[in-house]
This record gives C-alpha cells, structure tokens and sequence, in this order.
C-alpha cells in the first residue's frame, strides 16, 4: 500500500525540485481540456465517465468541447507532476488529495478556486459538507482543490477470515440509538486476542505471519488520531511545538499514545511492518488471509474486491479509561479527501473551473461514488439511503452495511496535521515521524523513541 520509507526520498527531491513551478512558463496550446488523473485503472474509468457525461452536459449548454486525459503513477505522484509540469504536459485539471495541496499551492501550481467559487451564481458551497470542504483550504486559508470525496479511517474486516478461525466479527447494533457504542478498544483489544487464542488451538498455528489486524499505525491519519486521543499533540503548526519534546507540557500525554502504538506491535495485535497483507494468503492447503482487519479508508474498497475478499465494515475503537488513564475521552479519527485542482498554468481556466464543478454536481458526484471507491462530499449524498450505498455486497448478494463511513461518534482531526507549518516542509514532517514510527516501534523504548522523533522534526518547526 505505502512504500514509506522509500518514498523519503522521493519527497526530498520534491521539495527540492519544486520551486521550478513558480516559475515555468505556460502549458503548451492545446485543443480541448487535458485531465491530469492517477493511473488507477478505476480512476481511469471513473474520469472516461466523467468526461462522456461533461461533453454531453455542456453541449445542452450550447458548447461543444472535446476532453482528454493523461495519468500519474499513483505511488510517485508528487514527482510525476513534476516531470508533466517541466514537459508542459500537466492537465488543465489535475486530480490531487490533501496531501501535498499545501506545497504545490504555496509554489502557485494550483490556483486557487474562491474567485471561482463566489463569482459563479450557480455553485453554492453550502450544499456540501463544511468539513471536507475545509480540509481543500491548504494554505492562506484558500480553496485549493474541490473535493470529489471525503475519507475517514476506519476497520475494513475480512468476513471470510472470521470464518475459518470461528470468530465473530464486530456488527453494528441496529437496535441501538448509536450502533456503534459498545465498540471500543477494550472490546478490539479482546477480540485480538480471541482471535490469537483461535489461531493457537488450529491448523495455522504455526504460521508467524497471521496478524488479528494490521492497524497502519505508521500512516498520520492514524498515528495522529491516536496521539491527540490520548490529550497529546503531534505537532501545534500555530505554535510551532511538539509533544515529543521531553519537557513539552503535552509530552507525557504523548509518550503514554506511544506506549500504546507500541503496545500493540509487541503483543502481536498488529504488523510491525509498513506493507498491508490484508490482501494476501499463507497456511498451504488451508489457507487464510494473512490479516483480519485493516485500518484504512473507502478508497480501497475496490482493490479489496477485486481481490475476491468478502468484506464488513466497522469504525475505529473508542478509546476509555483503561487506555488513556482518563475518566473523559474524546477518540479522534484521521480524515482526508480528494478532488479537482485547476492548474495555475492553464490557459483554459473558466473550462476547467467548469469541469471541477461538474464533477462536484450531483450527476459528477454519483459517478464518482456509485464506482464505489469515495463518500460523496455532497450533503444529500452523505447518507445511507444514496445509491453509493449499494456498491458493496456479500458473497450472497446481500448489502453490506456501510455505516462506518459515515459514523459521527467520533471527532474527525485533519490528517494533514501539520497545515500551516512552513508548506516547503510540511511533507517532510509527516516522513520523519513515518519514517521513526516504523523503524523504531518494535526496537527502542517509547520515551526513545519520542526523543529520536523529536530531533528528526526539530528543524522544520523553526520560522
């Protein structure tokens, strides 16, 4: 999933590499309007969609226009822009996350989209969801991409798993006011060893490399979560401090999150490594998915599928007392998005302002989401009874409940956390810590850790 470490460098050529943008010339002069999309061969089908139903919809507006695409490779995508934007062959359109919308607005790659947005009679921004939409504030407090979809973690369970150990998998309570209530980590951390217990006492007892889950405690959407849960801070982008300096006063908060993280490496519960097996099968002629639940978002519901894994769904834990050491807890979970950004370079602006609209409008917004990879970011799409509901089913044909994607028990934290720190080093921050979390969970101390963390980050939380 996250080749993290390796992409280390990657990030550091970018940044290096970068300023180029500011100041290259325009895009070479071309007919119609280029996309600049991931190689995602769903991303692929989705944008072949949109783009039919844009010509279609602005010819009734009485405009022909013709619309193509190119790709990025989803794994290098920083550097991928890069190379199209020196090749003037950057889309007009480029499809982007919140995670490098910060640099490559502060490098005028992207343009920003509130002169857009309030001169247009026709969009009204109220109709979608405030929070995602603030997430696409990635520097000076502007709109720098329109999300098409909204994310936020949660349990990806493999029903199948469940099954051969003879284990039952967490299910909402449809009876109950919140159906997700009883779900917290007291009952993750049992079921994790139940599923231990059932592993020891059958055929795949030998075999290390069956995990309950694999809790991707090293992606910031998760470590973040779990740090601020615990009264923590990863980092203060307004104050420019950390809670892994020792005598910061969120210190002690922080170390005891980290003790947890660590908790659950060395008691086996999840993987210590950065690579998901949630996909993949060991145990000769019995063989089993290798994880039973995988932290992550909606996104790779269809990798999932397409992988013959029969799936459910749950949010993440709530935290209590027995972990924390607090008689009040508030249990965050990371959250991003996606969307359209309009290249700055673009001499096709007001074309491609309309695109990014489109695929935001409620015909845009069901094709991306009834290809069953995103929650729509519209607010009478974000429910239980839209269409993008019925895009997952069971092996019997059944619907399988999704109302983990849109759970409200838990407080959502951006995952770019470290918005508003200097933009040029914002990515760096969120490498370093990966970078130490994964190296140094299963080896050091957590207080070693912290320190080891700390001196990594230090530099970029300077003026």
């Amino acid at each position: 999933m996250k080749k993290l470490i390796s992409f280390i460098a990657v990030v550091l050529s970018v940044i290096i590499s970068v300023s180029m943008f500011a100041c290259g010339g325009g895009n070479t002069a071309r007919e119609g309007l280029l996309v600049t999309i991931s190689d995602n061969d769903r991303d692929i089908e989705i944008q072949i969609a949109l783009q039919n139903a844009f010509v279609t919809y602005m010819k009734a507006k009485g405009t022909d226009v013709k619309v193509s695409y190119n790709t990025y490779t989803s794994s290098s995508y920083a550097q991928d822009l890069l190379n199209l934007q020196a090749g003037k062959k950057l889309g007009d359109v480029i499809q982007t996350s919140d995670s490098f919308a910060s640099l490559f607005a502060y490098k005028k790659v992207f343009e920003p989209l509130d002169g857009f947005i309030s001169n247009d009679s026709s969009f009204n921004l109220s109709d979608y969801d405030n929070e995602i939409i603030e997430s696409a504030r990635a520097y000076e407090n502007k709109i720098y991409y329109m999300p098409r979809s909204y994310d936020q973690v949660v349990i990806f369970i493999n029903t199948d798993f469940f099954e051969a150990i003879g284990v039952e998998y967490p299910k909402p309570d449809t009876t109950a006011d919140d159906p997700w209530a009883w779900w917290t980590w007291d009952k993750c951390l049992e079921l994790c060893q139940q599923i231990q217990d059932a592993l020891a006492n059958s055929v795949y007892k030998a075999n290390k490399g069956i995990y309950p889950m694999d809790a991707n405690i090293f992606w910031n959407p998760v470590y973040n979560a779990i740090i601020k849960s615990f009264g923590g801070k990863t980092v203060d982008a307004d104050t420019l401090t950390t809670g892994f300096k020792s005598d910061d006063d969120k210190y002690q908060a922080t170390l005891n999150a980290v003790e947890f993280i660590k908790s659950l490496v060395t008691n086996r519960y999840t993987s210590s490594t950065n690579d998901t097996r949630f996909l993949e099968k060991v145990g000769g002629k019995n063989k089993i998915n290798c994880i039973g639940m995988w932290f992550t978002t909606r996104p790779n519901v269809l990798t999932c599928l397409n992988n013959k894994i029969n799936l459910a769904f749950a949010p993440i834990p709530k935290l209590t007392q027995n972990q924390t050491g607090k008689a009040e807890n508030t249990t965050y979970v990371g959250y991003g998005s996606a969307g359209y950004a309009v290249s700055s370079m673009s001499s096709q602006k007001t074309l491609a302002w309309e695109f990014v609209k489109f695929c935001a409008s409620e015909e845009g917004q069901k094709i991306i989401s009834e290809g069953g990879a995103s929650v729509p970011t519209l607010n009478n799409l974000k429910n239980l009874e839209a269409s993008w509901v019925n895009s997952v089913k069971d092996k019997d044909g059944k619907v399988v409940n999704q109302s983990a994607f849109l759970y409200n028990g838990l407080t959502r934290t951006l995952s770019t956390y470290a918005r508003g720190v200097n933009a040029e080093v914002e990515n760096n921050i969120y490498q370093a810590v990966q970078q130490k979390i994964i190296s140094e969970i299963n080896t050091v101390p957590a207080d070693t850790l912290c320190n080891h963390v700390y001196t990594q980050i230090k530099d970029y939380l300077r003026k």
